[in-house]
């Protein structure tokens, strides 16, 4: 793959965990803020009355009128400590989903994509937390529903109908899924540090130094000297030495004498 080819699709991915993390901050933190977990009805006297349970208030709601009240969770201190548990973990996630917000949008504007592997990391662990936080937010309120000492108004419990804001947080830690797989990812895809070309070889310089030229000086040649004349004795010549051998004569070989063979 390309470098152009990662750069591309490191900025696409950043962008699409930018709006998820942006969408899941604002979804989960509609969810904390209403008190739609649950939502069941009951009849007194001929009238019906809506009751809307919330992290922070009860609701109920009848022929047009609303009363709310600051959510107790009932005499129990286990039902206590569900609604309590929600409500921390629902508050981390969102907080930690906002920090996946920043750190994407951090990636996405970087000039320097190749140094942004910290920013990946923390996006990748947070978005992990986020997800973790979120989901363990609904399965503590699904447990504070699903216990009939909480709320027996009725047998069994009355909080099974879940509200809208169970619902969005129960999507937020689906669509936090796909965040995490996001930010791994923008993990795999960050680009390497462009290769530095080398530094130009500079060559040395070098300085000649202007020698003033020395005038050629001409020094007397010696004279050509004459052969002189040289005088010598001839001698008459010798013949080479050639001693006289005797001629050599092969001696003579008697013929054999012939034989004649009678049958």
């Amino acid at each position: 793959m390309t470098v152009d080819k990662t750069l591309r699709k490191s900025s696409q991915a950043a962008a699409v965990a930018l709006c998820l993390s942006f969408c899941l901050t604002v979804v989960l933190g509609v969810a904390i803020g209403l008190p739609l977990w649950s939502r069941y009805t009951s009849v007194t006297n001929g009238i019906n009355y809506e009751h809307q349970v919330g992290i922070w208030q009860y609701c109920v709601k009848s022929q047009g009128n609303r009363a709310c009240n600051a959510m107790s969770g009932a005499n129990n201190n286990l039902c206590k400590g569900w609604v309590a548990a929600t409500a921390a973990c629902a508050i981390i996630a969102v907080t930690f989903f906002f920090l996946c917000m920043i750190l994407s949008l951090l990636i996405l504007v970087s000039k320097k994509p190749f140094k942004t592997k910290g920013l990946r990391l923390g996006l990748f662990g947070l978005s992990f937390l986020a997800f973790l936080f979120c989901l363990l937010a609904w399965i503590f309120w699904f447990c504070f529903g699903e216990s009939h000492s909480c709320w027996a108004l009725t047998a069994p419990s009355p909080l099974r109908k879940y509200g809208a804001s169970f619902i969005m947080a129960a999507l937020g830690s689906f669509f936090a899924m796909f965040l995490v797989c996001i930010a791994a990812l923008l993990v795999g895809l960050t680009p390497k540090p462009p290769k530095m070309a080398p530094p130009p070889v500079v060559e040395p310089v070098v300085y000649y130094e202007t020698v003033p030229q020395v005038p050629l000086v001409e020094y007397p040649v010696a004279p050509a000297y004459e052969f002189a004349p040289a005088a010598y004795t001839a001698y008459p010549e010798v013949p080479a030495y050639q001693p006289a051998l005797p001629a050599y004569t092969a001696p003579s070989v008697a013929a054999a004498p012939m034989y004649t063979t009678y049958y």
